[in-house]
Formats: C-alpha cells, structure tokens, sequence
C-alpha cells in the first residue's frame, strides 16, 4: 500500500488513481502494529489501552467500509469488511476478558 498505491487499488477494483489516501491508510497501519509491537511488553495497563484504540479503530473502518458499500462501493470491500468485524470480535472478546484484571 505504501509503496505500490496504485497496483493496490487495482487489485482491489478500486477505480481512484488518487494515492494519498492509500498512503495514509499504510501508514496508520504501519503506526497501529508498530505501537502495538512497542507495546507488547508494557504490562496490562499498555495491553487494554492498545486494545480499547484498536476496538475504536475497528468500529470506525466497519462504519466506513459499510457506508462505501451503500454508496456503491466494489465487492472487495466485503473482504475488508469482514476482516475488520473479525479483529473487531477478537479484540473485544479479550477486552472483556481482562475487563477486571486492572480495576
């Protein structure tokens, strides 16, 4: 994504040339998992702080994603929107399960 925009896009048959945005997304991506591998090791509190921003983050890319996908969106978005819903699941199962561990 961040290196190959447009081959990105036409994978996916996404039909915008415009690359920023792409860039963008590979870079909020690289910072997520970047912060997250950082992080992995900064006891509980750090782990259910990256959890509470990654259970945000998924909501607000699911919203997106469906929203594209009423205003006509590609195929390939339901792709993307199940991996979104499935980390969602993940993050939030094990949130719940360390709901008590710090309180």
């Amino acid at each position: 994504m961040m290196f190959f925009p447009v081959h990105f896009l036409k994978f996916w048959d996404f039909n915008s040339g415009e690359t920023l945005t792409v860039r963008l997304v590979a870079a909020a991506l690289f910072g997520i998992g970047g912060n997250s591998l950082l992080m992995s090791r900064g006891g509980i509190e750090k782990y259910i702080t990256m959890l509470n921003l990654k259970i945000i983050w998924s909501l607000a890319a699911i919203s997106g994603i469906f929203l594209t996908i009423l205003e006509g969106g590609p195929v390939s978005l339901y792709f993307f929107l199940s991996i979104f819903v499935l980390f969602f699941f993940i993050w939030f199962f094990y949130r719940i399960k360390l709901k008590n561990a710090v309180y």
